[in-house]
């Protein structure tokens, strides 16, 4: 089926022009409410604001009970169904009560040549007047360009109104008289319209009393909400856990704490957690942006890439100013091996919000994807700058130094990210590639080790640790890690190259042959390939295929001829 209709896109807009927008709206929609509330059927209920024979800005808050349900709370129910954020509501809110002080005060402004633009205190005097000549007119709450347009404006110039009331002479002055009033007539008219009045009034009171009791409720689940809020700031997720769980018990049909719960269920490793308080989330507010966002995310850690991009585009839909959206997806690109659109995505995640984190490291790693080593380090220090605990954004920075030759630099910030996150196997992985190029075998291995127990499934490793086993003259041990590596990634050419130079070392040459010609057909244009097969043909006397491979070998790589 087609889908159901959605709130006009002005979530995306400014909440300080979200707060215009709604003021205008709602002024248009109280106008026509306020006369309702002038006929013969409203009256009874809006008697209540008049009644005060003497106007001042106390006048503001005297409503009765349905006067304020009928016009208030549905003038905000119907902006915020039309989409407008309640942030944006209650930012106006100030405004609002301020200017309603200040109109029904007795002051005796009008405003000047704006008179016709805003409302003032004696615009509204006029509207509060029991003189004839001033009857039902000046409806507006603020603009009184409306009553213009309607024909409903007076304000003469330079007279003010005298006499202000409900019209009544014995209109009741205390609060249970004012409350009832509405439905003392009925007395007149027969005794089930006196039963109707009164269950009206009970269904009022009633509404109002549970009302109260929902809003320290909300009170309550709000507090949980944002001590959950507090404490995810401060990286202690079991509290964060338990005060997103509590704030859900008190409601559990609140969507946002089921998102944020799901941050803290990604942020402990726990993704089918965070997937499903995310698909709760989407079931109660489908127009959440942020669960979209972070289901993106765990399914990102699952390696669901098309999943993660899907929901990242819809996140993106309904809001386009996302970072976090844009950052995901531009991972998810990532890991599919589009960079281009990888660092599009970061780049954007960046122009809206300069200090994610996440959207560096996930730059840098492209970068360092495309062989552009100084910009990876760039990014992956910008991103160190703005979360000192992203452990990816040194592992990646570790992946660029590495490359750049600076060992160095790798171990560094392998040991970094490793005291942030124990368990990560490829800094293990690179912390040991890096002992290895400084010459401490006995380190590499030991971090090789540690990250296959941690990760069994990186293939590099065992062909890095097979290296140093081999350099240290194991060969048995080399043997075996190389074996490991082809059965696991038979289409990994370097490891033939290691493997073939084991054979080599052995007195195989057939098999060390074997071994690089697999290579070659992987990769043509891997030089040690044809090296170490040049030394298995000479060895066995084949001088001729020798020197053809060692002549391709050079074409290929110089420096071989210098070693």
């Amino acid at each position: 089926g087609g889908a159901g209709p959605q709130p006009l896109p002005v979530k995306q807009l400014p909440l300080w022009l979200q707060a215009i927008l709604i003021l205008l709206i709602q002024d248009v929609l109280l106008y026509g409410i306020h006369r309702l509330f002038h006929t013969r059927l409203g009256w009874k209920y809006h008697a209540i604001h008049h009644s005060p024979t003497v106007l001042d800005w106390m006048s503001t808050a005297r409503f009765h009970p349905i006067n304020h349900l009928l016009a208030f709370i549905v003038a905000d129910v119907v902006v915020l169904l039309m989409g407008f954020s309640a942030e944006a509501l209650v930012l106006l809110a100030p405004f609002n009560l301020i200017y309603s002080a200040m109109t029904h005060a007795n002051l005796n402004w009008t405003f000047g040549p704006l008179r016709y633009v805003f409302a003032s205190p004696v615009f509204h005097r006029w509207h509060h007047t029991t003189e004839k000549e001033g009857l039902n007119k000046n409806f507006a709450s603020t603009f009184p360009f409306l009553d213009l347009l309607c024909g409903t404006f007076y304000m003469p110039p330079g007279k003010l109104p005298e006499q202000f009331g409900a019209g009544e002479s014995d209109f009741p002055e205390d609060f249970l008289g004012q409350f009832l009033h509405p439905f003392h007539k009925f007395q007149h008219r027969g005794r089930w319209q006196v039963v109707a009045g009164s269950v009206l009034a009970f269904t009022v009171c009633t509404g109002m009393v549970l009302g109260i009791v929902q809003g320290q409720h909300h009170k309550k689940r709000d507090q949980h909400f944002n001590q959950g809020l507090a404490y995810f700031h401060r990286q202690e997720y079991d509290r964060a856990l338990d005060e997103y769980t509590e704030a859900i018990r008190l409601d559990p049909a609140f969507a946002p704490a089921y998102a944020n719960r799901a941050s803290v269920y990604f942020n402990k490793g726990e993704m089918e957690q965070a997937i499903a308080d995310c698909n709760r989330a989407l079931e109660l507010d489908p127009q959440l942006v942020l669960a979209y966002a972070n289901r993106a995310g765990a399914y990102l850690n699952q390696g669901e890439l098309d999943h993660a991009i899907a929901d990242c585009a819809r996140a993106i839909e309904l809001d386009p100013q996302s970072s976090l959206a844009f950052a995901n997806r531009g991972a998810a690109h990532l890991n599919k091996g589009d960079l281009d659109q990888a660092i599009a995505d970061c780049t954007r995640a960046l122009e809206l919000d300069g200090g994610s984190a996440l959207a560096f490291a996930n730059r840098g790693a492209a970068y360092f994807n495309k062989g552009e080593f100084h910009r990876a380090i760039a990014d992956c220090s910008q991103a160190i700058v703005h979360d000192p605990t992203l452990a990816m954004a040194y592992l990646n920075r570790a992946a660029a130094f590495l490359a750049t030759g600076d060992s160095a630099g790798a171990i560094a910030d392998c040991s970094h990210a490793l005291h942030l996150n124990p368990g990560m196997a490829r800094a293990y992985a690179l912390r040991g590639t890096a002992f290895f190029n400084k010459g401490d075998d006995l380190a590499a291995i030991e971090d090789a080790t540690e990250a296959l127990r941690h990760d069994p499934k990186l293939t590099f490793v065992y062909g890095n640790r097979g290296l140093a086993y081999l350099r240290l003259g194991e060969v048995e041990k080399a043997l075996q890690d190389f074996n490991q590596a082809i059965e696991q990634e038979p289409r990994l050419a370097i490891v033939y190259v290691y493997r073939g130079a084991v054979y080599l070392h052995k007195g195989n040459y057939s098999q060390a042959i074997a071994d690089c010609s697999r290579a070659i057909e992987l990769d043509p244009h891997l030089a040690l390939a044809y090296w170490n097969r040049c030394l298995a043909y000479a060895r066995q006397g084949d001088y001729q295929h020798a020197e053809a491979d060692q002549k391709k070998a050079l074409e290929l790589d110089p420096a071989l001829g210098q070693q």
